[in-house]
């Protein structure tokens, strides 16, 4: 697992500023408080919703801050007993980068939300596999 201390809008932080939103939220899992951007916040739990009521499961992994200020990355397991919390926060940390991670949650609640229509069959498909089926 891969740490770094996340200073405030002060030091290397600062720095890195320019390339994060200051926009974060805490999610918590168990007994875990972790800082996520905004959108993957509410992401994560918007997919934990969906895959509950799809009897479904998952794993995401996301880049967090945790709550003694190391940068760590987490993997959080997603299904229908999943009990997770996103509260707002007034922190002012850097907002760790999840891109691929929302982009992945976006395409599976897509999926989930507007599952695509299966291929109509026609008569002669029918036919040759009940030929196929026969010969077996």
């Amino acid at each position: 697992m891969r740490t770094r201390r996340v200073r405030g809008c002060q030091g290397q932080a600062a720095s890195e500023q320019g390339k994060y939103s200051a926009a974060v939220k805490h999610l918590t899992m168990a007994d875990k408080s972790l800082l996520v951007g905004d959108q993957a916040a509410d992401t994560v739990a918007r997919y934990a919703a969906l895959l509950a009521q799809h009897n479904g499961g998952d794993t995401v992994d996301l880049h967090a801050v945790s709550s003694d200020g190391d940068e760590v990355d987490a993997t959080l397991v997603l299904n229908s007993g999943t009990s997770l919390i996103v509260e707002t926060t007034h922190s002012n940390l850097p907002e760790p980068d999840n891109t691929t991670a929302i982009e992945y949650m976006q395409g599976k609640i897509q999926l989930l939300e507007s599952p695509p229509v299966a291929a109509e069959v026609s008569q002669e498909d029918i036919a040759a596999w009940n030929d196929e089926v026969d010969r077996l």
